[in-house]
């Protein structure tokens, strides 16, 4: 099978304080024009490529998968209390499914991607699932390179609709956007992608994962919706926390990932999450010495 190498990793953290005009100050001047009406969602998630996009590797046949767990949430939450306060204006945008999508049109349109544009929302398993679909697309030869990300912004509890009862375990997560640029090509490379794994229970999981052998350099990283205690985790594997402590502590599940690739030169990240009715995935990364490898 053939290998898949990390070539770009980037994330973003932010407060759900952090207003649009924030947002837009962190952009270089000619990508806060070319977002100036776009979503504080599309804004965050441009915030990891925007004074990255020289490092990008892109051709015509580049493709890019874009994950969302809840979508766009601070625009719905601001329409539907418009409408409970009877101040409501139709904004197609405040809607998720429309909001994901514009935004992956602007991240597009920023990175000049015209190939293949995927956007998908499949709950925890979001970005999980955008990997493996631009994982196959490479070694099917659809596209040459796959921009993968997520975004997500934090469900605050003053939402008037019902939210998973995972997303208030911290009073005060991050929303935050994470990409990863996937190529064939070892040149350059940051990481290697060693496999996606699906297991339809913990316990198997589980037992995967005390199979494999770890050394010092061996870590795990796990959804906000599990906690480690919940984990049968085997010795010598080790959680892995950015010395920026607030990027565990968001809600977007690609970011713990890129944190990794993007800070350590050697070691292995098993990235773990957990889907509906209890199926869990496991995403085996391995950081690379050189770019020789």
């Amino acid at each position: 099978m053939m290998t898949i190498y990390i070539q770009f990793s980037n994330f973003f953290v932010c407060e759900k304080s952090t207003d649009l005009t924030a947002l837009k100050n962190e952009l270089p001047a000619t990508v806060r024009k070319s977002l100036r009406k776009s979503s504080r969602f599309s804004l965050i998630a441009a915030q990891p490529l925007a004074n990255n996009l020289s490092q990008l590797y892109r051709d015509e046949m580049s493709g890019l998968y874009f994950a969302s767990e809840r979508g766009p949430l601070a625009n719905t939450e601001a329409c539907l209390q418009d409408f409970k306060q009877g101040t409501w204006q139709l904004m197609p945008f405040s809607f998720l499914n429309v909001g994901i999508n514009s935004a992956c049109f602007d991240i597009a349109q920023l990175v000049n991607i015209n190939g293949k544009s995927l956007a998908l929302s499949d709950a925890d398993q979001s970005f999980a699932t955008a990997l493996k679909i631009a994982c196959n697309d490479l070694r099917s030869k659809t596209v040459s390179s796959a921009l993968v990300g997520t975004v997500d912004e934090h469900l605050d509890q003053s939402v008037i609709f019902t939210a998973p009862s995972h997303i208030h375990e911290h009073n005060h997560p991050n929303d935050g956007a994470a990409w990863v640029n996937l190529t064939l090509n070892p040149d350059a490379a940051l990481a290697k992608l060693d496999g996606i794994y699906h297991f339809p229970t913990l316990q198997q999981a589980e037992t995967w994962l005390r199979q494999q052998t770890y050394d010092e350099n061996c870590f795990f990283t796990l959804p906000h919706s599990l906690k480690v205690e919940s984990l049968a985790v085997p010795d010598g594997l080790t959680e892995y926390r950015h010395p920026a402590a607030k990027t565990c502590f968001t809600t977007a599940q690609g970011v713990k990932l890129a944190a990794f690739v993007k800070e350590i030169s050697n070691g292995h990240l098993f990235h773990i999450t957990k889907g509906a009715q209890g199926t869990m995935t496991i995403i085996k990364i391995s950081a690379l010495l050189s770019t020789s490898q």
